[in-house]
């Protein structure tokens, strides 16, 4: 349907610049300016949930090239004296559209325009219409400044008061890593849960989502026409454009190599329920192929066993993970995590009895929950103040599986998590923005900026040489440093342990720093 959806739409693009002068002819169709932004708009849209769908960044290009065409020529320019309220809803969707697409592409002075643009918008459909829906884009407005603000807060600035330019994927010439005796592995699927009760996001995309989900795609390159001459002449032409460009490409080893580069699918789950989260676990381990991992990215409050949140020091430990479907108290966050014991189940039980200690929560996560997915290669990334109980969860069926937990605690010179994000999660996307964060570095020229990435990048290419060559470090460990992304995430964590370890800030012993679990038991 989707195909057929996108085919259609190409069709109706062409046929209305054909006859572009007969339509707008009152006397034959009289078509309007903001009819031919409405179709412009849609086929943006189609294009950004072709991102979604395959992770191409390229796709998210070309929603960009017809929302910006769409502001540029100013199609929805005339809505206002339509005086119709339903227009005016889908001119400010546009704009929420086009917001978050900018964001995703790190257009920056774009976001900050369309904002200031969006509220005279949303003050003017507030005082024209007196809406009962204005509270609500209120929010959305409040949502996306928030979220812009926390993400600049981070960003040094230079001396002409610029914030640095960064770059927030992975570069697309990444050599490839071969070891001898080693089945080559690739991430394939990822789930990025975000379910901190309180936390930064737009939409329904949290802050560390957005910061992972960058983490998680290449950077774009110049493929489609249209993108290429994204510029005031913009072609609307792009699918059959698309079209053309990949059979030019056939038979170029380099371009097809292009073609054929792929990000990870991903799903983005905010505040799941635990029967949604397994449902989406389940349908990314099934599509998981031969020698390709799933990824598993929970950001959430922990949550305890017992009455007082505490956690029982003989019971059954507890950790984090999703909202309650059932319990309103619960659906603010809370994921639980119990750990697995050696004990058999019936004396569990009757311990749990003879202490009074309530049970783990069953509408909350534990790592035993994830034990029927270790069939598979299975990489985590838990961040959360009950990381820890992913600690020693069971390998029982040989696969590669591998847990990177964040910290549970942090000094109080870090900023909460609710203004700036997680700082773990900050140092897997951005180790330089993690180091500037935890040392208050706010000033930093662009070219001193730029030779610390460099020496960042050096650290990072010698940690993972180490850890390639150590004879001694788990082969899953190698085999999941198969793949570009799960490199990174490992050597980022490797480097986010060692800048802690020694920055004054994380000297005091109640500090619980970064823990690392490798099929049975490993640390950095």
């Amino acid at each position: 349907y989707f195909e057929k959806t996108f085919e259609v739409y190409t069709k109706l693009w062409k046929f209305q610049q054909t006859h572009r002068s007969i339509l707008e002819n009152k006397s034959n169709y009289g078509l309007k300016r903001w009819e031919v932004g409405e179709i412009a708009s849609k086929i943006g849209q189609l294009y950004y949930h072709y991102y979604l769908r395959t992770s191409e960044t390229n796709y998210l290009h070309e929603a960009y090239v017809f929302y910006e065409a769409i502001h540029e020529r100013q199609y929805f320019k005339d809505i206002l004296e339509v005086k119709n309220s339903a227009l005016m809803i889908k001119k400010m969707r546009y704009y929420a559209r086009f917001i978050i697409v900018c964001l995703l592409l790190n257009k920056d002075e774009n976001v900050r325009q369309l904002i200031t643009e969006l509220e005279g918008l949303i003050e003017e459909y507030t005082k024209s219409f007196k809406p009962p829906d204005a509270k609500e884009w209120q929010m959305v407005l409040e949502e996306i400044s928030t979220f812009t603000e926390a993400e600049k807060k981070l960003v040094p600035i230079n001396l002409d008061r610029t914030p640095d330019k960064i770059e927030h994927r992975l570069a697309s010439n990444i050599a490839e890593r071969h070891i001898a005796g080693l089945p080559k592995l690739k991430l394939q699927e990822a789930i990025l849960v975000g379910n901190y009760q309180k936390q930064i996001k737009f939409s329904e995309l949290t802050l560390d989502m957005y910061r992972m989900l960058q983490s998680l795609e290449r950077e774009p390159f110049v493929l489609h026409p249209s993108v290429a001459a994204a510029t005031k002449n913009k072609s609307t032409e792009t699918s059959d454009k698309t079209k053309e460009a990949s059979k030019d490409e056939q038979g170029n080893p380099a371009a097809e190599k292009m073609l054929k580069r792929s990000n990870p699918h991903k799903y983005l789950l905010y505040r799941p329920s635990l029967s949604q989260l397994l449902v989406y676990i389940s349908t990314a381990f099934k599509d998981t192929s031969d020698n390709s991992a799933l990824l598993l990215y929970l950001s959430a409050d922990g949550f305890g066993a017992n009455s007082g949140g505490t956690i029982a020091t003989t019971a059954s430990g507890v950790g984090s993970m999703t909202a309650s479907g059932n319990n309103a108290a619960s659906t603010n966050a809370a994921s639980n995590a119990g750990n697995v014991s050696n004990k058999d189940t019936s004396a569990t039980t009757q311990h749990l009895a003879d202490h009074h200690v309530s049970p783990p929560s069953v509408h909350c996560l534990h790592p035993a929950d994830l034990v029927p997915f270790t069939r598979k290669p299975l990489f985590l990334i838990v961040d959360s103040d009950h990381s820890t109980e992913f600690k020693h969860m069971p390998n029982v069926f040989d696969q590669p599986v591998m847990c990177l937990m964040s910290p549970v605690e942090y000094p109080s010179s870090v900023q909460d998590k609710s203004e700036i994000g997680s700082l773990f999660t900050l140092f897997l996307h951005t180790p330089l923005l993690g180091f500037c964060s935890v040392s208050d570095i706010g000033n930093l020229d662009q070219q001193k900026w730029d030779e610390c990435v460099r020496k960042i990048g050096a650290m990072e290419k010698a940690i993972g040489d180490m850890l390639l060559t150590d004879p001694s470090v788990d082969q899953h460990v190698k085999r999941f440093m198969m793949d570009d992304f799960l490199y990174y995430f490992i050597v980022r964590f490797v480097l986010c342990g060692i800048f802690l370890r020694y920055h004054s800030s994380f000297k005091d012993d109640k500090v619980s720093l970064s823990a690392c679990q490798i099929g049975l038991s490993c640390s950095p």
